[in-house]
């Protein structure tokens, strides 16, 4: 439909609790501004992938 990327799409969150509420709420409201055609779906699917990295202090 819009492969990796809807234009306008940038947002952060503290959690991903958070995260996920605000693009629910940016990513309905961007495919209608830039008339993207979701192809008479009511809904799509929105995956989020995260990764962490910590360096950590080992015993010794």
């Amino acid at each position: 439909m819009f492969g990796d990327n809807l234009p306008g799409l940038v947002t952060e969150g503290s959690t991903i609790e958070v995260l996920t509420a605000k693009l629910k709420a940016m990513i309905p409201e961007l495919i209608e501004l830039n008339r993207v055609e979701s192809g008479n779906k009511d809904y799509i699917d929105l995956y989020l992938t995260t990764h962490r990295h910590e360096s950590i202090k080992v015993a010794g």
